[in-house]
């Protein structure tokens, strides 16, 4: 008996035109629970996709959810661009900066080198340079002061 029931499910089965293939040995009860199990699923099946107000709400949901797995996407993607394109800026930015500096470096080495005035002039004669250009600004500040003081006065 055991001998045929073994043989007996490894057969096509078709309950209410619906083909099940048993793929491992099982004995007739576990069987006839999955026959019953399709069955039903079938069934509600067919009850969900023949009324069209459950079909709606299905295909809403489902049209909802692929709509929102778009956005998430492209949302998604829109801010890697954004922090692609912020971390080439800053990059373009730092190199930008280290051309700026080394080509006032260079310039300042060429200035330096070219008037002689590089680490060795002399201090005393710099420090009385820088005192006369500072009389001399002085003197001029006095003399537009006094300029200033006219202008009013004679325009009355």
């Amino acid at each position: 008996m055991a001998r045929s029931a073994i043989a007996l499910q490894q057969k096509t089965y078709s309950a209410k035109n619906i083909p099940i293939e048993l793929e491992t040995p099982r004995s007739i009860p576990e069987f006839f629970i999955e026959a019953r199990y399709n069955l039903l699923r079938n069934q509600i099946k067919k009850y969900f996709m023949s009324n069209p107000v459950i079909h709606a709400f299905f295909f809403g949901r489902a049209l909802a959810e692929v709509i929102g797995e778009k956005v998430e996407e492209s949302f998604t993607n829109a801010l890697s661009e954004l922090g692609k394109f912020d971390a080439e800026q800053r990059e373009n930015l730092r190199q930008f900066t280290n051309e700026v500096i080394e080509r006032a470096e260079r310039e300042i080495a060429k200035e330096n080198i070219g008037t002689g005035n590089g680490a060795t002039s002399d201090d005393s004669d710099s420090s009385e340079d820088l005192q006369e250009t500072i009389d001399e600004l002085r003197a001029e500040i006095a003399r537009l002061r006094a300029e200033l003081k006219n202008y009013p006065s004679s325009s009355a």
